[in-house]
Protein backbone atom coordinates (compact mmCIF):
# COMPACT_ATOMS: atom_id res chain seq x y z
CA UNK A 1 0.00 0.00 0.00
CA UNK A 2 1.61 2.93 -0.77
CA UNK A 3 1.17 5.94 1.94
CA UNK A 4 0.99 9.67 0.93
CA UNK A 5 3.57 11.85 2.60
CA UNK A 6 2.07 15.11 3.45
CA UNK A 7 4.10 18.12 5.53
CA UNK A 8 3.10 21.39 7.27
CA UNK A 9 5.62 23.95 7.60
CA UNK A 10 5.66 26.67 9.83
CA UNK A 11 6.65 30.73 9.39
CA UNK A 12 9.67 29.63 11.89
CA UNK A 13 10.49 26.62 9.60
CA UNK A 14 9.35 23.93 12.03
CA UNK A 15 8.20 20.96 9.81
CA UNK A 16 5.68 17.84 10.37
CA UNK A 17 5.72 15.26 8.88
CA UNK A 18 2.80 12.73 8.55
CA UNK A 19 2.36 9.09 6.26
CA UNK A 20 -1.40 9.13 5.13
CA UNK A 21 -3.45 6.12 4.41
CA UNK A 22 -5.19 6.71 0.88
CA UNK A 23 -8.64 6.69 2.23
CA UNK A 24 -7.70 9.27 4.78
CA UNK A 25 -5.80 11.82 2.21
CA UNK A 26 -9.00 13.47 1.31
CA UNK A 27 -10.35 14.23 4.63
CA UNK A 28 -6.32 15.08 5.80
CA UNK A 29 -6.18 17.72 3.41
CA UNK A 30 -9.31 19.23 3.81
CA UNK A 31 -8.83 19.23 7.75
CA UNK A 32 -5.46 20.94 6.68
CA UNK A 33 -6.55 23.84 4.48
CA UNK A 34 -9.70 24.60 7.01
CA UNK A 35 -8.13 24.24 10.24
CA UNK A 36 -4.14 25.35 9.57
CA UNK A 37 -4.89 27.98 6.52
CA UNK A 38 -1.48 29.57 8.28
CA UNK A 39 1.23 26.73 7.56
CA UNK A 40 2.57 25.72 3.95
CA UNK A 41 1.17 22.46 3.23
CA UNK A 42 2.67 19.67 0.72
CA UNK A 43 0.80 16.51 -0.51
CA UNK A 44 3.54 13.96 -2.18
CA UNK A 45 5.89 17.19 -2.49
CA UNK A 46 3.14 19.66 -4.35
CA UNK A 47 2.33 22.69 -2.22
CA UNK A 48 -1.17 22.68 -1.66
CA UNK A 49 -1.21 25.75 0.10
CA UNK A 50 1.40 28.33 0.59
CA UNK A 51 0.60 29.50 3.87
CA UNK A 52 2.49 32.60 5.38
CA UNK A 53 5.35 31.41 3.03
CA UNK A 54 6.50 33.33 0.05
CA UNK A 55 5.68 31.09 -3.29
CA UNK A 56 9.10 31.43 -3.64
CA UNK A 57 9.58 29.70 -0.53
CA UNK A 58 7.46 27.15 -1.37
CA UNK A 59 9.07 26.42 -4.72
CA UNK A 60 12.24 25.95 -2.93
CA UNK A 61 10.93 23.51 -0.89
CA UNK A 62 8.90 21.55 -3.55
CA UNK A 63 12.60 21.30 -5.15
CA UNK A 64 13.85 20.06 -2.58
CA UNK A 65 10.89 17.43 -1.58
CA UNK A 66 11.96 16.24 -5.33
CA UNK A 67 15.75 16.12 -5.27
CA UNK A 68 15.24 13.92 -1.79
CA UNK A 69 11.70 12.42 -2.03
CA UNK A 70 10.77 10.80 1.40
CA UNK A 71 9.61 7.02 1.42
CA UNK A 72 7.05 7.12 4.12
CA UNK A 73 6.84 3.12 5.50
CA UNK A 74 3.98 3.65 8.12
CA UNK A 75 0.79 4.74 8.93
CA UNK A 76 1.34 8.26 11.04
CA UNK A 77 -2.35 8.18 12.72
CA UNK A 78 -3.33 10.01 14.45
CA UNK A 79 -1.97 13.19 12.02
CA UNK A 80 -0.58 16.39 13.34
Amino acid sequence: MKLHHTMGVYLNGERKHNAVLPEHLADHIKYNLEWRPGRAFFVDGVCKNTGYLTRENCDKIEAELAANPRTMNYCTMPYQ
